[in-house]
């Protein structure tokens, strides 16, 4: 919608994803496209074996293949939101 209140297309294209993950606490480490590194959400806390958290900068998507999370950019912040109203 180009009459939208937020247009998410120039925001997403603005902001860097690996700067807000490593906001959040993730570090990623860069393996071909991907990016991976330990899974940040609240149902995976306790699981720190082996990275399962993979996202993909460009795409602007993630998903966690222990816990089974996987959104959007944005929908990664939003489970902040979430977790700090629980």
């Amino acid at each position: 919608m180009k009459d939208s209140w937020i247009d998410f297309k120039a925001l997403r294209a603005k902001l860097d994803f690996e700067q807000v993950l490593r906001h959040y606490g993730v570090e990623v480490k860069r393996k071909g496209k991907q990016h991976h590194g330990f899974c940040p959400l609240p149902s995976h806390q306790g699981q720190k074996n082996s990275p399962s958290f993979s996202a993909n900068l460009e795409r602007g998507i993630f998903q966690c293949f222990g816990c089974g999370a996987k959104r959007q950019y944005f929908g990664f912040c939003l489970y902040d939101v979430e977790r700090r109203f629980e």
